[in-house]
Formats: C-alpha cells, sequence, structure tokens
C-alpha cells in the first residue's frame, strides 16, 4: 500500500506516546509497481518527494521521502521548509 499522503497530522499517538497509529488512507492505493498521478500530484506538498512533485511515477519511495521528512521534523522540532 502506498499511503500517498504521509504527515505529522496523519500520524495518532497514544496517551502513552508509544503506539503510533497512520490514519486517513484517502489517498492511498495497492501498490503493484508504479502508480501516475493522472491529474496532477496528490498529498500535501511539503511531505511529497521531488518526483512526484514533477508528475513523474508514484512508487513506495514517495512515502519513504515523507517518513524522512517526518523524522527531520522530530529530531529538529521544525516545520519542514
Amino acid at each position: 500500500v502506498v499511503h500517498r499522503d504521509l504527515k505529522p497530522c496523519n500520524c495518532l499517538l497514544d496517551k502513552s506516546m508509544t503506539n503510533l497509529k497512520i490514519a486517513d488512507f484517502g489517498l492511498s492505493q495497492f501498490s503493484t509497481g508504479i502508480l501516475h498521478d493522472d491529474h496532477g500530484p496528490k498529498g500535501t506538498a511539503n511531505y511529497l518527494a521531488p518526483e512526484v512533485l514533477e508528475g513523474l511515477e508514484v512508487t513506495p519511495a514517495a512515502d519513504v521521502y515523507a517518513f524522512g521528512i517526518l523524522l527531520w521534523q522530530i529530531l529538529t522540532r521544525k516545520h519542514p521548509y
């Protein structure tokens, strides 16, 4: 599954701050290889991989990129860009 909109407000923590759940699968798709966005990129711009912004193919690597931005945000306590 490619989530395509991984960002802080779609990551839910419990009260003990130890269990994370991913929410909002509205843009997600089953990945059978390469996905194309015929009507432009979908998701939140600050978390989109460069290839998605350029209108190229969407692969699971796009979620890995968004996860990297999330980790950077957690480590630096800053909003991306």
